[in-house]
């Protein structure tokens, strides 16, 4: 069997992405980006924690009885080598993944003549929203215009609320037939906001 194996550990963004924070990586980082793996499979697997040897803790991820995945912190024994470092760990099934029908998965469109208008907003969400969560309501609300989006930035600490964290996403605008117009930008975005905040209760960040 063929796996794919994902490591992170230490600080997560490239200070030029996020010059006055810091992201230390953690469990619910490498499980955020997990399921937007499953959610651009279209996936829903069941999800159960399990005990295996080398982890700390660690979550299965289950088709049926069939273990596709399995996520977990490393534990001390095998990082005897390595001082005051967390590191999280997941191995997948990417022969599972191959033989899977993309029902929902994302089609490639023609690439526009037009040019791209790139908008970067903040917002503040309960600590348990991930980013494949926000993910998933933009991509089924079928936004006119919006032809992409990325998460720039993760933040929790100075000036967000205990229990929340802060979410930078990039979106991406552009027509096949035009370009653009300013109102236009500004209908797409204030849809896209009020989608996120009524959806998830997320307030806008200003900074």
């Amino acid at each position: 069997k063929r796996r794919l194996g994902i490591l992170i550990s230490g600080n997560f963004f490239n200070e030029s992405w996020s010059s006055n924070n810091n992201y230390n990586t953690d469990f619910f980082l490498l499980k955020n980006i997990i399921t937007n793996i499953f959610t651009k499979f279209s996936l829903d697997l069941t999800e159960k924690p399990i005990q295996l040897d080398g982890f700390k803790y660690s979550l299965g991820y289950f088709d049926k009885n069939k273990r596709v995945a399995v996520i977990g912190s490393v534990s001390k024994k095998v990082l005897n080598e390595i001082e005051n470092s967390s590191v999280y760990y997941c191995s997948l099934d990417i022969d599972y993944l191959i033989k899977q029908k993309y029902v929902d998965y994302k089609k490639s469109i023609p690439v526009s003549k037009f040019p791209i208008v790139k908008r970067d907003l903040s917002f503040i969400f309960d600590k348990k929203i991930s980013f494949s969560d926000i993910n998933k309501l933009i991509l089924e609300s079928n936004v006119k215009n919006l032809i992409n989006l990325n998460v720039f930035d993760v933040y929790e600490g100075d000036k967000i609320p205990d229990g929340k964290k802060s979410y930078g996403i990039n979106f991406d605008l552009s027509n096949e037939k035009k370009t653009l117009e300013e109102k236009e930008i500004k209908k797409t975005m204030s849809k896209i906001c009020s989608l996120i905040e009524k959806k998830f209760n997320a307030q806008l960040r200003d900074y």
